[in-house]
């Protein structure tokens, strides 16, 4: 074996060790890095009552707060984000309808910090059945 290539292998596994601390470093470096952004996000209504209809235009986004890496964020669609409306329990009248992280529809490695505003009003009618639009 010539004598350069003998060093070389003889540094091999200190070569092999600094390139493995550098990705190690850089990987930490990226994945700890956070970053903040806020959205307007809007609301997707789920499970609507039969017999209810909203009385009047309803809120239609919301301004929500989101942290992830800066993979995670700049890998981040806006237009794929929703904040998921559960109606099931709706009743006629005026509903306060909590927001919360759960609710939001966000890829992983992201985070919700805070929704605003917190919860949305909606107020619900019974909705005519057919013929009676006209009696009323």
């Amino acid at each position: 074996m010539r004598p350069a290539l003998r060093r070389l292998a003889g540094r091999l596994p200190l070569l092999a060790a600094s390139l493995a601390l550098a990705a190690g470093f850089w990987f930490f470096v990226n994945t700890r890095e956070q970053l903040e952004a806020g959205y307007l996000v809007p609301l997707a209504f789920e499970k609507f009552p039969a017999r209810l209809v909203l009385d009047g235009a309803p809120l239609e986004a919301v301004y929500v707060r989101l942290r992830g890496s800066r993979t995670a964020m700049e890998g981040l669609d806006p237009q794929q984000l929703r904040v998921r409306v559960d109606l099931a329990a709706a009743r006629t009248g005026n509903n306060i309808v909590p927001l919360a992280a759960p609710l939001v529809v966000v890829p992983r490695g992201v985070s919700v910090v805070g929704i605003s505003p917190p919860a949305v009003n909606l107020r619900f009618i019974v909705r005519p059945r057919a013929g009676e639009e006209g009696t009323r």
